[in-house]
């Protein structure tokens, strides 16, 4: 492994093992796929019980991974914004939770390779 990586670090909500279930299957699948496509070098939780998790991609500059935050966060504004106008996210603790019956999550936050 040679040449820029970055790790990314990041908590979970206190509750994710309780609320992780129905889109565990997507999140693990797409995790897959960026490993075996290379673009993932490894992931995994962090703890025991897991507290939080950690990625490390493979060859990105600050303006390399700052481009795939954008593409990313222009995919997901638009859902934000439209569960936020339905009243489906509130603030607890400094978090945003979302309402459970918001069933796009899958789709929204695990999207295919190559997305």
């Amino acid at each position: 492994m040679t040449g820029p990586h970055v790790l990314l670090l990041y908590d979970y909500a206190d509750d994710v093992l309780e609320r992780r279930g129905p889109h565990r299957e997507a999140h693990l699948a797409w995790i897959g796929e960026w490993v075996s496509g290379g673009r993932m070098l490894m992931a995994g939780a962090l703890g025991n019980p897991p507290t939080g998790a950690a990625f490390v991609l493979p060859g990105d500059d600050p303006a390399s991974l700052a481009e795939r935050v954008l593409a990313a966060e222009h995919r997901l504004y638009p859902t934000c914004l439209r569960l936020v106008a339905e009243g489906r996210v509130r603030l607890r603790d400094g978090r945003a939770d979302v309402s459970s019956d918001f069933d796009g999550a899958a789709r929204i936050f695990n999207p295919p390779a190559g997305a």
